[in-house]
């Protein structure tokens, strides 16, 4: 009667995934509510026999969690993988698509929610570009996710962009997309009814324009507008204990330059899935050198 928790299995277990308040006394815990894909966690405390009222909000509980949730993954030649405690954030924004049209099944038993075997590797391909994310030499976005590093800050090296927060709201699939794709540089479109996911990684120069390929007096160049040179990015940071913490970007030389190095144009910008410091830091360079055109 000390822990009692549900481990939140889809489709739900009879013998695990039920939640009761227990009735009668003593107490019984009827497994007659269940709560499939949902997992919760209760602590039953002892008190003494004399009264001592006490509010829900007097009490907290911290529960360690091992990994996240299973996720969806393939190599180049379209062979699936089910993956415990995904991170890459380009893989979470295939499952998440995945689980908006109901082909996301089980990954950690390969099964349906309705039953049966669950959804073909074919069909969840057909939702999306694969090659858009994996190619096999490192150019796919999931790739590039999933690059070490050199740490911005301390030694060592670390995974580029990783995904670690919590989709706890309720919005529409297009904005949740957008938030999970802003903790990595990444973006996405539609290519013929399928999603296709990029990654800003690369800014060189792909096509030249010269008087030898264009017309005459057809190009037209105007400066660009930037909405702001300093970032403030806001995350929940992993050293912390996930408490909240930001990431600053300043560039003084294009603030300076229009006259304003003192008071430099600034946003703000919340990020669910940044976890570090370093992965923040290098999302807010990279966010405010692309808006000023550097």
């Amino acid at each position: 009667m000390g822990l009692r928790y549900v481990t939140g299995s889809d489709p739900a277990i009879s013998s695990t995934d039920y939640f009761s308040l227990g009735q009668g006394s003593p107490q019984v815990w009827e497994p007659n509510v269940y709560a499939a894909g949902t997992a919760a966690c209760e602590i039953r405390i002892v008190k003494s026999t004399t009264i001592q009222p006490s509010t829900p909000d007097q009490h907290q509980m911290t529960v360690p969690i091992d990994y996240g949730m299973w996720g969806w993954t393939w190599d180049q030649n379209g062979n699936r993988t089910a993956i415990r405690g995904l991170i890459n954030p380009f893989w979470i924004a295939v499952n998440m698509l995945l689980r908006a049209m109901g082909l996301y099944g089980d990954p950690s038993t390969g099964s349906n929610p309705a039953g049966g075997t669950g959804p073909t590797s074919f069909a969840q391909l057909a939702t999306f570009v694969l090659p858009s994310l994996i190619v096999g030499d490192g150019s796919g976005a999931a790739e590039i996710a999933a690059d070490q590093v050199a740490a911005i800050l301390g030694t060592g090296v670390e995974t580029q962009f990783q995904f670690q927060g919590i989709i706890s709201s309720q919005k529409p699939f297009r904005d949740w997309l957008t938030e999970v794709l802003n903790c990595c540089l990444g973006f996405y479109t539609w290519e013929f009814g399928k999603l296709k996911l990029g990654c800003r990684i690369n800014a060189s120069a792909v096509d030249a324009y010269t008087l030898a390929n264009s017309l005459f007096q057809s190009l037209r160049l105007t400066p660009i507008q930037a909405g702001f040179e300093h970032l403030v990015l806001s995350f929940a940071d992993v050293a912390y204990q996930y408490q909240a913490n930001t990431a600053e970007y300043c560039d003084k030389s294009h603030a300076g330059y229009y006259g304003r190095a003192g008071s430099p144009l600034t946003s703000q910008m919340h990020s669910v899935g940044c976890s570090s410091l370093s992965q923040a830091l290098r999302v807010a360079a990279t966010r405010t050198r692309e808006e000023i055109g550097a």
